[in-house]
C-alpha cells in the first residue's frame, strides 16, 4: 500500500531511492504492453483508419480504468493528495491530448509503412530525451554519471539491434520515422508533465487522460473518415487489445509508477520495449534471432542496472 508520505513526496530524491519488488514487476508489465502494442498497431491499421483506431481504442480503454479503478483504490494504489480542481483537469488534458493521445496517433500513422520492431526502436529513445527533459526541470534527477552512463548503454544497445540493416544498406522511411522520433518526444514530455502534475488520484487522472483524447479523436474522426465497415476481424481485435492493454492497463500502471519512482525509471521501460516486440517476432512470426538481438539485450539490461541500481555503502 502506498503511503501518505510516499505519495505526497516531491520528486527530489526519487531517482536515489531503492525500487521494490512491486515497481520492478509493474516496470515488466508495462514492457509487455507497450512492446506488443506495436504489432498489434500494424495489424489495426490494416483495415481500419489510424484515426478510428485511435478513438477506438481510447474508448476502450475507458472501461478499462473504469473497471479497474474500485479495486485500484480499495488497494491504497494511487490515492489522491490534490484537489482535483480546474488546474488539474487542465494538466491531464494537456497530457492526454499532446503527450497521449498525439504521439499514439503518429505511431498508428508510421505503422501504415513501417514494421513495428524499427517503430519499437524509435520509441526506444524515450529515455534520452527524459533525461535530458528531468535535467532540467525536475529537482533530484540531475545527470550523474551513473545515470548518463545506463542512457548511453541503452542507446548503444538500441544502434546494436538496428546495425543488421544499416550494414545491409536498406532504405530508411525518413519521414516516417522522424515523425516517430518526434512522437517520443512528446512521450518524453509527458513523463516530465505527469510528474509534475497535481497529484489527483491515478484513475480520475488515466480517466482525463484517455477521455480527452477519445472525445477529440471521435470528433476528428466522424468529419474526417468514414466509419471502418470493411475491418477486418483481426483489426477489430488488434483495436480492442490495445484498448484494454496498451492504452487501459498500461496508463494506470504508467500514472502510478512514475508518481512512485519517477519519470527515469518509468522511461526505460521502452529501452526493453523494444526486445520485447522483437522477441514477439522470432517466437509467433518465425522472425530470425540475430546476433544483434542478443548483444542489445546485453546492453539494454546493463543500462537499466547502472542507471537505476543503488550502489551499497560499506561502513
Amino acid at each position: 500500500m502506498e503511503s501518505q508520505t510516499d505519495a505526497m513526496a516531491p520528486t527530489a530524491g526519487v531517482s536515489h531511492r531503492i525500487h521494490g519488488v512491486t515497481e520492478w514487476l509493474v516496470l515488466v508489465l508495462l514492457v509487455m504492453l507497450w512492446g506488443s502494442a506495436f504489432a498489434a498497431l500494424r495489424v489495426s491499421v490494416g483495415t481500419i483508419h489510424p484515426v478510428w483506431v485511435v478513438a477506438l481504442r481510447s474508448w476502450v480503454a475507458i472501461l478499462v480504468i473504469a473497471a479497474a479503478s474500485p479495486a485500484m483504490e480499495a488497494r491504497g494504489h494511487g490515492r489522491a493528495v490534490d484537489t482535483c480542481d480546474i488546474k488539474a483537469v487542465g494538466w491531464f488534458m494537456i497530457i492526454g491530448l499532446a503527450f497521449t493521445t498525439l504521439p499514439v496517433l503518429i505511431f498508428a500513422e508510421a505503422s501504415k509503412t513501417e514494421p513495428s520492431a524499427a517503430l519499437a526502436i524509435c520509441n526506444g529513445a524515450s529515455p534520452v530525451f527524459t533525461a535530458l527533459l528531468a535535467h532540467r526541470l525536475l529537482a533530484g534527477e540531475r545527470m550523474s554519471w551513473r545515470r548518463t552512463a545506463g542512457v548511453a548503454l541503452g542507446f548503444a544497445g538500441l544502434v546494436v539491434l538496428i546495425m543488421p540493416d544499416l550494414l545491409a544498406g536498406q532504405p530508411v522511411h525518413s519521414m516516417s520515422l522522424l515523425g516517430a522520433i518526434g512522437a517520443t518526444l512528446l512521450y518524453a514530455a509527458g513523463n516530465i508533465a505527469t510528474r509534475m502534475a497535481p497529484h489527483i488520484s491515478a484513475a480520475t487522472s488515466s480517466l482525463i487522460i484517455t477521455g480527452s483524447g477519445a472525445v477529440v479523436m471521435t470528433v476528428v474522426a466522424l468529419f474526417t473518415v468514414p466509419w471502418p465497415t470493411d475491418a477486418s476481424a483481426a483489426s477489430w481485435l488488434a483495436v480492442i487489445l490495445l484498448g484494454v492493454g496498451p492504452s487501459g492497463l498500461a496508463t494506470l500502471a504508467y500514472v502510478w509508477l512514475i508518481r512512485k519512482s519517477g519519470p527515469m525509471f518509468v522511461s526505460f521501460a521502452t529501452y526493453l520495449s523494444p526486445m520485447w516486440a522483437t522477441g514477439l517476432g522470432v517466437l509467433f512470426l518465425g522472425e530470425p534471432l540475430h546476433w544483434s538481438i542478443v548483444g542489445a539485450l546485453t546492453l539494454i539490461l546493463a543500462g537499466v542496472a547502472v542507471a537505476n541500481v543503488r550502489r551499497t555503502k560499506v561502513f
